[in-house]
């Protein structure tokens, strides 16, 4: 179903290095009237240097142009004239995108840091994320060697409790800053940390703010390029009978792959 989205192909041209336009057939196909309101005025383009860029629209009679901020993607993703870039449409006014060398081989990209989404209308800022943002995947270590020792019963019941511990500290987890793209559209989960907790496809994940009660969240997980998203009425459910606001810092434990566990501060 997720393969099957609409997408688009543009070969950059001098025109397209300030402003882009999208297809005209493009836009009366798949950006409804609800999709492309005025109101709505910003397009999310899910980068191949697993950021979030966000680029201000511009738009005409029948047509839809990308602005603001679009000329500083190009920069940042060092794209010029003759490169081809393949749009995917996941709804919502957002796009994933895969960039393409004049030889038709794919562009490669160095993912380096952690997942960013800013308020920043001139796109991603750069450095190191803040803790809200930080994706967080503790990772078995290296073998070590032991020698043998003799452990009293004290020790041995501290040890166990200290594997106990370490027990929970690997468990995977991530933190999410909540903003107003995450109340109002969706939110997203760096590929590489779905891939590590076995999420590759299409599903649906289970929520829970308490793991003694029995109430949930069912929604869906997308997946798009580098990213895996929740979004749609379900999610924005969740948000709303959990009271969710700009500025709560979440904390998603994963209990099982499709079960995870959210701590809200």
């Amino acid at each position: 179903m997720f393969k099957n989205r609409p997408r688009f192909i543009k070969l950059l041209q001098p025109d397209d290095l300030e402003k882009m336009r999208v297809p005209d057939k493009f836009v009366q196909e798949h950006l409804t009237e609800t999709e492309s309101c005025p109101s709505s005025q910003t397009a999310i383009i899910l980068s191949p240097l697993s950021k979030f860029w966000r680029v201000e629209l511009e738009r005409g009679q029948s047509d839809v142009l990308f602005k603001g901020g679009w000329a500083r993607f190009l920069m940042a993703h060092d794209l010029s004239q003759g490169n081809i870039l393949v749009f995917r449409y996941e709804g919502n006014m957002v796009f994933s995108v895969e960039v393409f060398l004049q030889n038709g081989c794919l562009k490669e990209y160095t993912r380096a840091g952690a997942l960013i989404l800013t308020d920043d209308p001139n796109g991603p800022r750069t450095g190191t994320p803040q803790s809200g943002n930080e994706l967080v995947v503790a990772t078995a270590s290296k073998k070590r060697k032991y020698t043998k020792r003799v452990v009293s019963p004290n020790s041995a019941n501290k040890v166990g409790s200290q594997c106990k511990l370490a027990n929970t500290l690997r468990k995977p987890s991530f933190k999410k800053q909540i903003n107003r793209y995450s109340l109002k559209s969706f939110l997203a989960v760096k590929r590489t940390f779905c891939s590590s907790i076995g999420l590759v496809s299409a599903c649906t994940i289970k929520l829970q703010t308490s793991m003694d009660s029995t109430r949930s969240w069912s929604v869906p997980f997308n997946t798009a390029n580098t990213y895996g998203y929740i979004t749609g009425p379900r999610w924005k459910r969740f948000c709303r009978d959990n009271k969710l606001k700009e500025g709560d810092l979440c904390t998603f434990n994963i209990v099982k792959t499709t079960v995870w566990h959210v701590v809200i501060n």
